[in-house]
């Protein structure tokens, strides 16, 4: 097995902040840093600031951008709830497993999807 510096990353910490000053090389070839490249892992994103916020508040705005391309297709009421289950939430759910999500935002994003007391989601503009 052989180590491609292409797919991997480096990464240098000092007292607790990524610094990109130091490169390092296998063969003559740079191992770009984290800061330059991402990696995504499981839908996990690692970048440079070492927290969940980005990926969280993309996460938001992918869901406000879905309601709203389900909201303007035009189709019944019972079909946007299907492309909702189907659709929407399968892709919503796994972003709020793999981060670290305060309750404070899951409450959000519940209140822009429209959930009633009894738990059945409708879609609200």
């Amino acid at each position: 097995m052989r180590l491609k510096p292409a797919k991997s990353r480096s990464m240098v910490l000092r007292k607790g902040k990524v610094v990109d000053k130091f490169r390092f090389n296998i063969a003559g070839t740079a191992i770009p840093s984290i800061s330059e490249k991402p990696v995504k892992s499981l839908g996990k994103v690692f970048d440079c600031s070492l927290r969940d916020t980005t990926s969280i508040q993309s996460t938001c705005t992918e869901l406000d951008g879905s309601l709203k391309s389900v909201d303007k297709s035009g189709l019944p009421g019972k079909f946007k709830a299907w492309v909702y289950q189907h659709g929407i939430l399968p892709r919503i759910l796994w972003p709020l497993l793999v981060y670290a999500v305060p309750i404070s935002t899951v409450e959000t994003l519940e209140r822009r999807i429209g959930f009633r007391g009894d738990c059945q989601p409708f879609i609200t503009e």
